[in-house]
């Protein structure tokens, strides 16, 4: 059973490797964009604003972005995002490869190391949301292991998944990796349960039918299942794997050209409103409820009451990508079978752009412990 999900899987990534390289031999622009309104700060005309073209999922990982397009930190920059909204990470890769975009974000992915071996023009250049929240740094990960509230008491430790049922959103992906590590510690694997592919809002149904024993699921899903009594977290993404990406900022192809200056003003103001973020939703609960309304504006979580009961992942507020678990998550894409050729992260790792941020802005102190 086990090799055939594993041939499944190796088929998906392939096929999605073969549609990444017709999509960026094509020159039409993205669908669905729309440009976001920037803050009513000091009149700047239109025509004076860089316009930046990025993708990205909309959630509340994306926080950081919609915190300094509302309060103007790329326009004092002049700059002006075109949003465009996508159903995963994977929708970027090529159009980013390709110009279309400028800069994406989103999960790090097989699509994303098969597209930079093959040398594409991406750099992986600031941190958007890792498992690194701790009672220390006041964050809780939005990305938590359930089990329905009835059955909670079966569940003591990883061991008791042995032989059952987990939903993931998909295979082959930065949760399904967190799983796996987080079974390592028992000496359980991937292979000792059955994986059933769910999108997020549909697990909150599998687990009140029993459909499923237990769900990699995130916020506002957990909120919402634990008010509705159909869940009960269990562990969080920080207790299955500490450290690990959750999602990142890419710069494309059109960035290089745009020159390092662009990109220098672009990281500007997105760790400027990181750390807005992480003031907020962090131990220092400084200006919540503005930053709330914010993201209810720009997100599909429009009930601004769930802000307090959501976990939200730790994301540096100096901007940097914790590399050792990107490496890690390489190695388990390639020794799966789905990255063929591993590309040098030492080249795909850019920190120039948050060390000129932090140069300007200060550095930030932080613990993740």
């Amino acid at each position: 059973m086990r090799a055939t999900y594993t041939d499944i899987v190796k088929a998906a990534a392939l096929v999605a490797a073969g549609v990444g390289l017709v999509l960026a031999a094509c020159t039409a622009g993205v669908g669905g964009s729309t440009t976001v309104a920037t803050a009513p700060s000091q009149p700047t005309q239109a025509s004076q604003l860089t316009e930046i073209r990025i993708g990205i999922t909309g959630n509340t990982a994306d926080a950081a972005l919609f915190i300094a397009q509302d309060r103007g930190y790329f326009k004092e920059q002049g700059l002006t995002l075109n949003v465009t909204r996508v159903q995963s990470a994977n929708d970027v890769v090529a159009p980013l490869g390709a110009g279309q975009l400028d800069v994406g974000g989103g999960a790090i992915s097989a699509g994303l190391f098969n597209a930079m071996a093959r040398g594409v023009d991406l750099k992986i250049v600031a941190d958007k949301g890792q498992h690194s929240g701790s009672p220390v740094n006041g964050f809780t990960s939005a990305v938590v292991l359930v089990v329905p509230k009835p059955d909670a008491d079966k569940y003591h430790t990883l061991a008791d998944l042995k032989g059952k049922t987990v939903a993931l959103a998909s295979v082959g992906s930065g949760n399904e990796i967190m799983l796996d590590r987080g079974l390592e510690t028992v000496g359980l694997s991937e292979n000792d349960i059955s994986i059933k592919t769910l999108a997020f809002p549909d697990m909150l149904s599998a687990l009140s039918t029993r459909a499923v024993d237990a769900a990699v699921e995130i916020e506002p899903f957990v909120a919402q299942g634990q008010a509705k009594g159909i869940l009960v977290p269990w562990l969080k993404s920080e207790e299955l794997y500490a450290g690990q990406e959750g999602g990142v900022l890419i710069f494309g192809s059109n960035m290089t050209r745009l020159g390092h200056a662009v990109g220098d003003r672009f990281m500007l103001a997105y760790v400027h409103g990181l750390r807005d973020y992480y003031d907020a939703f962090g131990a220092r609960h400084k200006d919540t409820d503005a930053i709330a309304s914010i993201l209810a504006a720009n997100t599909d979580v429009k009930d601004t009451s769930l802000y307090s009961q959501m976990g939200f992942d730790y994301i540096d507020p100096n901007g940097y990508v914790n590399a050792d678990p990107v490496a890690y998550d390489l190695d388990w894409y390639a020794n799966h079978g789905l990255v063929q050729q591993k590309p040098d992260l030492a080249q795909v790792i850019d920190n120039s752009y948050v060390d000129d941020a932090v140069r300007q802005l200060g550095k930030y102190p932080t613990t993740t412990q």
